[in-house]
């Protein structure tokens, strides 16, 4: 109950906060580490490493996601709302606290910068598929598809920014000219799964969608081999603007044919 709404976010970041508090201290106290390397979301985990930095330990902020951004594409407030403006503050004050920030692409960092972030403090680690799993030579030789289905797949998050809902409105449209055709949904089924759900019903497509669970990433390349094309039809929005989609890199690394939206 609550999965998701802002309240839950705050009560499940708080908790955290004080666990992972906890937690360093006690391990600092032990260890006494040169470096903390602390992953976002949120931001403000940084400061749970604010005794050791007090003891003269590093600290890394790695930013994998933009939270104000990611904020305005969760729930679709205004840009200069007070959630977003406070969202903006806690990252800066996370930032200055770090000794280095780290984040996913050149996008992600301009926009730190723009927001006051020093560009040198920065560095930018793409987020890429990992040729140690996703490898067209490792499944040379394997049949794509399963020569009844014409499979569209889509692995990862399920959430309405990912565009979903647009795919299964198209399968009426594609049906007259490609009968066989299935599209295959791979990720955490709640709780915009059910919303899916519900539309692939209500237009007569149920019978063409196939959801199943989410799945470690390492079988994730079995699935993709035994698809015909891979779909990404993100929408538009400030967050999804500026992401690298790494799951086209995968259907890329795979030589999968990509579906893509211009997002």
């Amino acid at each position: 109950r609550g999965y998701g709404t802002r309240g839950s976010y705050l009560v499940e970041y708080g908790k955290a906060f004080v666990l992972f508090s906890a937690w360093l201290l006690k391990l600092f106290a032990r260890n006494r580490y040169h470096v903390v390397h602390v992953h976002n979301m949120p931001d403000f985990l940084a400061f749970a490493a604010i005794i050791p930095r007090i003891f003269g330990a590093k600290i890394i902020l790695d930013i994998h996601d933009p939270m104000p951004e990611f904020y305005l594409s969760k729930y679709k407030d205004r840009a200069n709302g007070v959630a977003v403006r406070l969202l903006q503050v806690e990252e800066k004050l996370s930032s200055m606290l770090a000794h280095a920030v780290i984040t996913a692409n050149p996008r992600f960092k301009a926009r730190l910068v723009e927001r006051g972030m020093c560009a040198d403090k920065i560095t930018v680690i793409n987020n890429v598929a990992d040729p140690s799993v996703f490898s067209r030579d490792k499944h040379k030789g394997e049949c794509r598809g399963d020569g009844q289905h014409f499979t569209l797949i889509y692995p990862g998050t399920i959430a309405p920014r990912y565009g979903l809902d647009v795919a299964i409105r198209a399968l009426p449209l594609l049906l007259p000219k490609i009968p066989q055709i299935r599209l295959v949904i791979l990720g955490a089924y709640a709780p915009h799964g059910d919303e899916l759900g519900e539309l692939a019903q209500r237009i007569g497509v149920s019978s063409y969608v196939q959801f199943r669970p989410a799945i470690p990433v390492d079988e994730v390349a079995q699935q993709l081999v035994q698809a015909d094309i891979g779909i990404y039809p993100a929408l538009p929005d400030p967050y999804m603007d500026l992401i690298t989609p790494v799951k086209v890199l995968e259907f890329a690394i795979m030589g999968i044919p990509i579906v893509a939206s211009r997002c």
